[in-house]
This record gives C-alpha cells, structure tokens and sequence, in this order.
C-alpha cells in the first residue's frame, strides 16, 4: 500500500492592486519553472489543472483553458444575445491578424485560467498594472512566436456573485493596449533571473 501524502498549500496575500499585478506577484514569488493560474469561482472542473500542467510538461509555453473552441462551452451559449463571448472573439480575431505568424491562433484571449513558464512570462514583461495582461499575454507570445495552445473547458453559470471587470471600462482599456501595440514595440524581455527548478507550481486566485 502506497503511504498517504499530504499537500501543503502557501497563500500570499496580494501587495499591490490589479489583475496584472496579482500575475507578477505570482511570477516574482514562486521558485518553479511553471505557473498555473485558476480562479476558484466554481464555474470550471478543477480537473483543468492537470491538463494544463500534462500540456506545459509537452513543451508550451502557454496554455489556456478556452471556453470557445470546438467541445468547449461559455456561461453564455444558453442565451439569445452572447456579448462577452463575441467580444472575446472579436478580440481574437483582430489579434491573429495583426501578429499572428503561423497557426494556431488563441480563441479566448481574455480567459485568465491559464498555464505558462516563468521563462516565456518574462519574455513577454507584461503591463505590471491594469486588467490587460490576458490579452498582452497572447499578443506578446505571437509577437514571440511562442510555442502555445488552448484546449476546451465547460464553463457554467456562477453560483453567486458577478465580474469585477464592466464591458466599457475593460474594453477601453483593452483598446488602449492593442493601439500602443501597434504603434511600435514599446517593451523588452524582463531583464529577472530566468533560471528555475524544474517543478510546477499552481496558483490559486480570486477575480
């Protein structure tokens, strides 16, 4: 009989404000090569954990957890009108056609639930404030042509609760980030440390 293990789990609390630095902070305190990100808002099977991880340990440097490709469902396929879901996609679109190479291209950019190293987060040296680093994560990685994929989740409806992140608000800000992307590479690799122990690491957050 195989003894039983046991987990540990360390919570940080976040220093400073914004989803783009709950991301760094996270980068900036782990001591593994890799780094997952869920949100615990009991809309997706914690089970994604493992895939990500499994498609990490394969050789990409990003993985996203999509609720818009084939096999997958978003929160609102049930509805007539799917704002988010065309918004994401149109998002998407215009992303894949300004930097995007070679295929595959990401369907849903603006899923936070994602895996990637530690090395590729640092190449792309994200906005370390605001709520755009999904979407920067995505063009920063064509503009690297970095080796990514996104497999289907099924996301369901929240049992309580709403977003923080308002369409207009978010969606300017977005806009303001694809408008200084395309101006011209205004950013470099973040000069950090690169190297790390080969081990995964799972982070855990809230929205």
């Amino acid at each position: 009989m195989r003894p039983k293990t046991s987990l540990c789990f360390i919570v940080w609390n976040q220093v400073r404000r914004s989803l783009n630095a709950a991301y760094w902070q996270a980068v900036e305190t782990t001591t593994c090569e890799n780094i997952i990100v869920f949100f615990p808002k009991g809309t997706l099977d914690p089970a994604v954990v493992k895939e990500m991880k499994l498609l990490l340990l394969a050789g990409n440097k990003m993985v996203v957890a999509s609720r818009l490709i084939k096999g997958a469902r978003n929160e609102e396929d049930d509805h007539f009108l799917r704002p988010r879901k065309w918004g994401i996609r149109a998002l998407a679109m215009f992303a894949a056609f300004c930097w995007c190479k070679r295929r595959p291209i990401i369907q849903d950019v603006l899923h936070g639930v994602k895996g990637f190293t530690k090395q590729a987060f640092l190449e792309m040296n994200p906005s370390q404030a605001g709520v755009s680093i999904d979407l920067e994560m995505v063009v920063r990685a064509y503009r690297l042509r970095l080796r990514m994929c996104e497999f289907p989740v099924v996301e369901t409806v929240r049992c309580g609760g709403g977003s923080h992140f308002k369409i207009l608000p978010t969606g300017i800000r977005l806009a303001r980030f694809l408008w200084s992307e395309l101006r011209g590479p205004k950013w470099s690799p973040c000069a950090q440390e690169r190297s790390a122990p080969k081990r995964e690491s799972t982070v855990v957050s809230s929205e």
